[in-house]
């Protein structure tokens, strides 16, 4: 409530979500929708149908149809086939039958020329009114099985995406802001919401471009290796210009290859929740499993029974949090213990930040995120 009278001089809000790349890694069939793919293809390609290198039980979710019809164009432009219009009628009405509802319209070299597709696109909005339609031309560049990949699955996300975006908007309107909402997309720029709700793919790695972004506007800094710590993983990216260095190659989300656009960015199993291993000869390990957000439950210091990279932390005077005194009475954790935890902390974000830097100018390095208390104190 005491926030209430600055409501008027927000200009804008600007939302990163994980909501969609989430529900694609964990497997969610509650917010995955079902796919007819149409693959404009004629005789090409047919050796490799939709969904042939889907991890199975992605695919499971998401496979609705597979209709692989005439059309298509050679890399000139040049068609390889026309499109039949009964072709796609019947395709619609035998996806229509099944109850399903998404369709992703992909045709050889359709970012050369997407006629094809556009045309397919107004006889499903014909035989399927209300239909939720990714057009592949509009989503990834050459090269067809990647592309198509992406259309999946984003025609698999698009009725999530419109009823997040209007949870958001509600959301908005019932505190009292006024001010247009955007959405953030994975090259650092932003959308509009219709166009987020269109195309939620372009907001998987929203999470980390804004840690990038944010790190850029606060420290004013334009060219920096961005080290985001959070409970599980620690995420290594490339501020470059104020925005983040995008990949070269193809990205692979939920173990499908795509070819949109996302930023380079480098995850290790290190955070604040990362569980911490003394063995028999007396090595150390840190993660990659992680206690994750119960880490305020499960940690030594909060009175639970699992070493975490926080108690070591806090055990070594890096910064205040929960009871010290219980990690200092815990039998394990010794001063020696404690330095070769926090030695294997270090190099697992050393390595990853060596593994993103491409060039031998000296950078700068800014922590970010809520265990970047973990690495405050290295120089």
């Amino acid at each position: 409530k005491s926030t209430l009278p600055l409501l008027h001089r927000v200009d804008a809000v600007m939302i990163g979500t994980t909501h969609f790349i989430n529900a694609v890694v964990q497997r969610n069939a509650l917010c995955i929708d079902r796919v007819a793919v149409l693959r404009l293809c004629s005789s090409a390609s047919r050796a490799m149908p939709p969904f042939f290198d889907f991890p199975s039980d992605l695919a499971s979710i998401m496979w609705g149809a597979t209709f692989m019809v005439s059309g298509g164009f050679e890399f000139t432009g040049k068609p390889l086939g026309s499109v039949d219009e009964q072709e796609i009628v019947d395709a619609c009405r035998q996806a229509k039958s099944k109850g399903i509802n998404a369709f992703a319209v992909s045709c050889i070299y359709s970012p050369v020329c997407d006629e094809h597709e556009r045309q397919v696109l107004d006889i499903i909005r014909r035989e399927v009114p209300g239909a939720f339609v990714t057009l592949s031309h509009e989503i990834g560049r050459l090269g067809l099985i990647e592309r198509e990949n992406a259309a999946i699955m984003n025609a698999s996300l698009m009725r999530l995406a419109r009823s997040s975006m209007r949870s958001y908007v509600h959301a908005l309107k019932k505190i009292g802001i006024k001010s247009p909402l955007f959405i953030c997309q994975n090259d650092g720029t932003v959308l509009r919401v219709e166009e987020a709700a269109r195309y939620p793919v372009f907001t998987f790695a929203s999470g980390a471009t804004n840690s990038v972004r944010g790190a850029a506007k606060l420290s004013g800094i334009k060219d920096a290796i961005i080290v985001d710590v959070g409970g599980t993983t620690t995420d290594v990216g490339v501020l470059h210009k104020s925005f983040p260095r995008q990949k070269g190659v193809d990205a692979v989300i939920g173990e499908v290859h795509t070819n949109f656009s996302i930023p380079d960015v480098l995850s290790v199993g290190m955070g604040g929740g990362s569980v911490v291993r003394v063995a028999e000869d007396g090595s150390v390990s840190v993660g990659p499993d992680s206690v994750g957000y119960d880490v305020c439950s499960k940690a030594i210091i909060h009175g639970g029974n699992v070493i975490t990279a926080s108690d070591v932390a806090v055990a070594s005077g890096v910064f205040e949090w929960g009871d010290r005194s219980l990690m200092e009475r815990h039998a394990v954790a010794t001063a020696e213990v404690l330095r070769r935890a926090r030695e294997q902390m270090v190099a697992k974000t050393a390595r990853a930040i060596d593994e993103m830097k491409t060039t031998a100018k000296p950078l700068p390095v800014l922590l970010v995120g809520g265990g970047a208390v973990l690495l405050g104190d290295v120089q």
